[in-house]
């Protein structure tokens, strides 16, 4: 696959750039290449809203760019401008030392890399109100295992809730569709794609967590480390194991074709003994 897995931070005039390289474009079909930025983008966006240590200080820009040594086919560049990447030029810091064998050479070294780049939107590039509720987030809502914060996320986001949005919500679906529709109302104002604050998905999975606790009673999150799907929901005829942050981020990502309350209803539908 051209697209190198790999990935390198950046920083350029306040943003954060996380840059994944691009080996012989001409050799991925379009329709591959495309599916694999996707795919890479959705790496980006989960990273960045994972890992604290990216948005530090909390009001940086992000971005995400391909970096190419070799020329970008047009079909390719037609896809990234598609998909919201805009060209810059980027120095590949000059041409080899000449030696002997170089006047041998009818090739030239380019002298500059093709950069493909496309823009995050932040809290504060949507509402007035996601960017509040962003910011009281980031100031009261704990970090740690969510075995041990779930409870005090929950807690700062119903209570961030209440004061930016003027209303009152609560663990269980009733309130988690009342979450999930006011971000969406929120994120309609702006095309692009979000990038919420880690402080901020932490707090909204401690919120799906809890609405969890109240449909399911007896939803335990897992003592193994680093599990790929700490959540154990029991079920009527087993148990399910989820990764609800991840539910968060694809949310966050791709809005109505990922519901958290769609998600809930259908872990708890599902039949024992399985992964989602």
């Amino acid at each position: 696959m051209p697209l190198e897995r790999g990935l390198q931070l950046g920083m350029k005039e306040g943003t954060v750039e996380l840059c994944a390289t691009l080996h012989e474009p001409h050799k991925d079909p379009p329709e591959s290449f495309l599916e694999a930025v996707a795919t890479r983008l959705f790496e980006h966006q989960y990273l960045a809203m994972t890992d604290p240590a990216i948005l530090d200080p909390d009001d940086l820009k992000i971005a995400s760019c391909i970096v190419s040594r070799d020329p970008v086919p047009d079909v390719l560049k037609n896809g990234l401008t598609s998909m919201g990447f805009q060209p810059e030029e980027m120095d590949a810091g000059g041409r080899d030392s000449p030696s002997m064998f170089s006047r041998l050479s009818r090739g030239k070294q380019r002298a500059s890399l093709d950069k493909w780049r496309t823009d995050y939107l932040r809290a504060a590039d949507v509402s007035e109100r996601l960017f509040a509720l962003e910011e009281s987030l980031i100031e009261d809502t704990p970090l740690g295992p969510y075995a041990e914060i779930k409870d005090a996320g929950a807690e700062a986001l119903a209570t961030g809730f209440r004061t930016c949005f003027r209303a009152l919500i609560a663990p269980g679906l009733p309130g988690l569709r009342d979450l999930e529709r006011a971000i969406l109302s929120e994120r309609a104002r702006v095309k692009g794609r979000l990038i919420l604050h880690p402080a901020f998905v932490r707090s909204i999975t401690c919120f799906v967590i809890a609405t969890f606790d109240v449909e399911a009673p007896g939803t335990a999150l897992s003592e193994e480390e680093d599990a790929d799907a700490p959540l154990e929901v029991p079920t009527r005829s087993g148990v399910v194991r989820t990764d609800p942050e991840l539910r968060v981020v694809r949310f966050v990502a791709r809005g109505n074709k990922e519901l958290l309350s769609s998600y809930v209803e259908g872990v708890m539908s599902q039949s024992g003994n399985e992964t989602r």
